[in-house]
């Protein structure tokens, strides 16, 4: 389960949401971009012309409209029904990128427990190797490494934990102990 956990985890989580959130929202933006600006420019020349006719006096606008054809009326209501239909897909592209960034926020939550739970030691993953394998360093290594901590990460995590005592004397003394503490001295 460890394992699992330190898999799953992602180091720069911060760098990865950003890339995975521009990566997937570029492909949806691109479609829906092209559609909506050539609506948008639509529905401001509409905005435009009835604003002008706004400005005409109020019984030559009643004439002119007593005059439109069956043909602009029907123009007008696919125009409305084409408004809907641009108004529903831009809702659908709000909604994913909506729905992605809950799971980014979601996967960021999950990320920062993990990196608590494996800063703290793995939930005492040591303590239980320690009190079952006694003076046996290979088990101990050998069930660390299954755990998914490499070969410099587990003299870390003994120093980090436990520290040296009576009970990880033995760590010390092994292959992987005399090289940690040997690049420990030369670090200082």
């Amino acid at each position: 389960m460890l394992k699992m956990m330190k898999e799953s985890y992602i180091p720069d989580f911060e760098g990865w949401n950003k890339e995975t959130m521009e990566r997937k929202t570029a492909a949806w933006k691109r479609v829906f971009d092209a559609k909506w600006e050539s609506f948008l420019k639509e529905r401001n020349e509409r905005e435009e012309r009835a604003r002008k006719e706004l400005s005409i006096p109020f019984k030559q606008r009643m004439r002119m409209r007593q005059q439109t054809t069956e043909e602009e009326k029907k123009k007008d209501r696919e125009f409305a029904e084409q408004d809907d239909a641009y108004m529903l897909e831009a809702r659908k592209e709000w909604d994913k990128k909506r729905n992605l960034s809950n799971i980014l926020g979601s996967m960021g939550g999950r990320n920062s427990r993990i990196r608590s739970f494996l800063k703290d030691g793995g939930g005492g993953l040591l303590r239980i190797l320690l009190d079952n394998y006694p003076g046996k360093a290979t088990e101990v290594f050998k069930y660390l490494k299954l755990a998914g901590y490499e070969e410099g990460e587990m003299m870390e995590l003994v120093d980090r934990e436990e520290g040296k005592t009576e009970e990880t004397e033995f760590l010390y003394q092994s292959s992987l102990g005399r090289k940690f503490l040997k690049e420990k001295k030369q670090k200082k």
